[in-house]
C-alpha cells in the first residue's frame, strides 16, 4: 500500500511540475518603483544547446558562465507625455548609427491586457562624431524629447499560454541636429529618424527552466518559451529631404534599411522580466545566439529552505 501511495504521489508531483502555466494580469506584475534589476550577461561559449520547442520541456541552463554584469533602475515616470502610473527604465543606451549611442529612458506599464512599452524620452545631449566623419567640429545634438509609440509595444499579452501569439506594429521618431563640414556643410541641420517596427511573439513551448542562482543551480521554474521576431525599417531625413549618399556611407547608414532580429524569452508567472533571454540577431533558425542574459533576482536555488534574493523587488 505504501508503495502504491508513493507511486501515486510521484505521479501527481511530476504532473504538477510539468503542468503548463498561464501568465495573466493577476499573477504577473512589473517590478515596484525604485526596483534595481540585475542582469548577468552569459558567455556565449557556455550556451551548449539551443532551446527545444514544444510541451513538457526541461531547459537546463544552470551552467551558464558570466562574462559581465549590469543593472538598471525603474523610477516613477515624470515625463508629461506618458502616464504617471508608468515606470521609466533610466540610463538605457540606444544606437543611432555606428559608434554613436544616446542615453534614453524607456517607459513601461501594465494593465489588464498586457505588460507594455509605451515609448521613451531623453534629455538634451550631444556627441563628437569627428572620428567618424573626419573633421574636428563634427557634432550631433539630441534635444530633449519624448518618443511616444504610435501603438504601444506589448511584451506580454494576457493571457499568455501555449500555443499563443500576439503582434505589434508601431512607429517611433527621433529628432536630432547635425553639424558637419564635409561631405556636406551642415550647421545644426534638423534631422529625423523614423523607425517602423513590427513584432510577432509566439509561445513556442512550455516546461521548466533552471538558471544560475547566487549559490548554485536554481530550482526548476515553470515557464513559457516565447519566440520574438522583430522587423524594423529606418527612414532618415536631413533638412527636410533625403541625406546625400556619401554622408550615409560615412555614417554607416542605408536609407530604408530593413533589419530582422530573432530572440527567445522565458517568462515565469509573477515576473514581467524574462528569467532568461537569448538574442539570435538575424539567425531565423534560433540556433546560434549573439547575446544571452538572465536575471537571478528573486530566484531561489535548489538548496533546501534557502531564501531567494529579494533585494531588487521589495
Amino acid at each position: 500500500m505504501k508503495k502504491l501511495i508513493f507511486t501515486i504521489s510521484a505521479f501527481l508531483f511530476a504532473n504538477l511540475i510539468f503542468a503548463q502555466i498561464k501568465i495573466t494580469a493577476t499573477n504577473t506584475t512589473v517590478p515596484s518603483t525604485g526596483a534595481v534589476i540585475h542582469l548577468d550577461l552569459a558567455a556565449i561559449t557556455s550556451v551548449k544547446t539551443a532551446p527545444a520547442t514544444g510541451t513538457s520541456q526541461v531547459w537546463n541552463y544552470s551552467t551558464l558562465q558570466d562574462s559581465a554584469k549590469y543593472s538598471f533602475s525603474l523610477v516613477p515616470n515624470k515625463n508629461s507625455s506618458f502616464l504617471s502610473t508608468e515606470l521609466a527604465d533610466t540610463g538605457a543606451m540606444e544606437m543611432l548609427f555606428q559608434g554613436v549611442y544616446y542615453t534614453i529612458n524607456n517607459v513601461y506599464g501594465e494593465d489588464a491586457s498586457d505588460v507594455f512599452e509605451a515609448g521613451s524620452y531623453l534629455n538634451y545631449q550631444y556627441h563628437d562624431i569627428s572620428s567618424l566623419i573626419g573633421f574636428g567640429s563634427d557634432t550631433i545634438y539630441f534635444p530633449a524629447q519624448a518618443m511616444v509609440y504610435s501603438n504601444r509595444q506589448n511584451t506580454i499579452a494576457f493571457p499568455a499560454t501555449y500555443p499563443g501569439k500576439w503582434t505589434n506594429t508601431y512607429k517611433k521618431s527621433l529628432v536630432f541636429q547635425l553639424t558637419i563640414s564635409a561631405p556636406a556643410n551642415y550647421n545644426h541641420a534638423p534631422c529625423s529618424k523614423t523607425t517602423y517596427v513590427s513584432t510577432t511573439d509566439s509561445v513556442a513551448g512550455w516546461g521548466t527552466l533552471s538558471i544560475p542562482s547566487p549559490n548554485k543551480a536554481s530550482k526548476p521554474y515553470p515557464v513559457l518559451m516565447v519566440r520574438r521576431k522583430t522587423v524594423t525599417i529606418d527612414s532618415l531625413v536631413i533638412n527636410n529631404g533625403p541625406p546625400p549618399a556619401l554622408l550615409l556611407a560615412g555614417l554607416g547608414l542605408k536609407q530604408g534599411q530593413v533589419t530582422t532580429d530573432y530572440a527567445v524569452n522565458f517568462y515565469a508567472a509573477g515576473r514581467a522580466i524574462p528569467l532568461l533571454s537569448m538574442d539570435y540577431g538575424g539567425d531565423k533558425t534560433y540556433t546560434t545566439p549573439k547575446n544571452v542574459n538572465y536575471s537571478a533576482d528573486t530566484v531561489q536555488s535548489g538548496i533546501n529552505n534557502e531564501q531567494p534574493l529579494l533585494t531588487s523587488f521589495t
